[in-house]
């Protein structure tokens, strides 16, 4: 995108064991929990009979006890039948947005500073997860280049210190000595550069407490109550392929409650 540079979102948990995968993992079991019980009919106390039908009418739901299919079942099929990299990948666009929102609200970026540009995800989790890029306007990358410049640039040497000193198990390809960034010359910074930045006008604003608290605030605001964990698993699931296991697994029901009671 011309005007734009790819940059890397710092602070993103990835999907390994983190509260985003656990948040998909909640919902999934909720929904199969919702599916289980939409199959048992509602015992009414008055009168003393047990009424299969909703409040305007049948519902349709509601299976003979040999038919139900259980929460963990439903779970099952949901499994054999999404595709959850699409569902990280929506949660991770919903990510970027709730970042860009953060940053407009403390950090001052207008708008849409940050849009969705690709995930990428470690083929093994042993070292390293899932990294979030977005596109930036180089008017925004310079604006934060300055503030970071106005105050001798002492956060973000502190940050490509702490990211970027090799240690035991760790060899930085980066330098952490700011002045070899400086050098280089901003233009030519790549998207683990430019992130830098982005954590050091992140890190140096005074509603960031930790790295923790900050994850944990862009959670809450992805997950605003807009039904985004539903929108999320949606675009994972193949729908028809899952009808069509529950066809299959209520014949089989269906054929073994035949085989007991003949």
């Amino acid at each position: 995108m011309a005007g734009f540079r790819v940059v890397r979102l710092p602070f993103f948990p990835g999907f390994y064991e983190s509260m985003l995968s656990g948040a998909m993992d909640s919902y999934g079991e909720r929904e199969a929990e919702y599916m289980a019980d939409r199959e048992i009919p509602v015992q009414k106390m008055e009168p003393q009979t047990l009424v299969l039908s909703a409040e305007d009418g049948e519902n349709p739901e509601w299976q003979p006890a040999h038919l139900r299919i259980s929460a963990s079942e439903y779970s099952e099929l949901f499994y054999d039948c999404c595709n959850y990299q699409l569902v990280y990948h929506k949660i991770a666009q919903f990510w970027v947005e709730a970042f860009d929102w953060w940053c407009k609200e403390n950090i001052g970026t207008p708008e849409k500073s940050f849009l969705w540009e690709s995930m990428t995800s470690p083929r093994e989790y042993n070292f390293t997860t899932d990294v979030v890029y977005a596109y930036v306007p180089e008017a925004v990358l310079e604006s934060l280049f300055a503030k970071s410049a106005a105050e001798g640039h002492k956060t973000l040497a502190q940050v490509i210190k702490d990211s970027f000193t090799s240690y035991d198990g760790f060899i930085s390809f980066y330098s952490n000595d700011i002045e070899t960034w400086l050098e280089k010359g901003f233009a030519e910074w790549d998207y683990n550069e430019l992130g830098s930045l982005v954590a050091a006008a992140i890190i140096g604003c005074e509603e960031f407490e930790s790295r923790g608290d900050f994850s944990m605030t862009i959670y809450e605001i992805l997950f605003s109550g807009n039904n985004e964990d539903g929108e999320a698993f949606d675009a994972g699931m193949d729908w028809p392929k899952f009808e069509e296991k529950v066809k299959e697994l209520r014949a089989e029901k269906a054929a073994e409650h035949e085989n007991e009671t003949k």
